[in-house]
């Protein structure tokens, strides 16, 4: 599932700024600024565009998982 023509997201782009604000969260220095821009990344021109977004966070979080099992020994 992709974004419809004409409606473009650049999801390598948001998911490194998705990235930046978790870690601006995590450091206590959490503005509104940050919490508009957040908004702004979570509501993209279309409910396909926000789709291909997360899809990308998901594959993400399931190499981080993958790797700590690996490095712990669990495998998979």
């Amino acid at each position: 599932m992709s974004a419809p023509a004409g409606v473009r997201v650049d999801v390598e782009a948001a998911v490194r700024r998705l990235e930046e604000l978790a870690a601006a969260w995590s450091a206590g220095e959490w503005t509104d600024g940050h919490a508009a821009e957040l908004y702004r990344l979570a509501a993209p021109r279309s409910r396909m565009a926000t789709w291909d977004l997360f899809e990308e966070l998901a594959r993400r979080i399931q190499g981080v998982e993958d790797a700590a099992r690996t490095l712990l020994g669990g495998g998979r």
